[in-house]
């Protein structure tokens, strides 16, 4: 049985109509991104086809995260 090409192409794209990888997402939202919406209109993806939709949303939420932490620390070492 051979693998299906949605779940080869995951860890890379999350958009396979648009191309849009996990690192387009997470630099959208490093970039002042901050809305499900607001993603989608800087990078496309999810506007195709909408497959990918729960996808971007883990990524977003993750990309959230990551985005929170980084400017926690950045505040950390401002008042240091």
């Amino acid at each position: 049985m051979e693998p299906d090409f949605n779940s080869l192409m995951r860890p890379h794209k999350i958009c396979l109509c648009r191309s849009v990888t996990r690192e387009q997402i997470i630099a959208a939202v490093r970039a002042g991104a901050r809305s499900l919406p607001a993603v989608q209109q800087a990078t496309l993806a999810a506007t195709g086809c909408g497959t990918c939709f729960p996808r971007l949303y883990e990524v977003f939420e993750e990309a959230m995260r990551i985005v929170a932490d980084e400017e926690a620390g950045q505040r950390r070492l401002e008042q240091l």
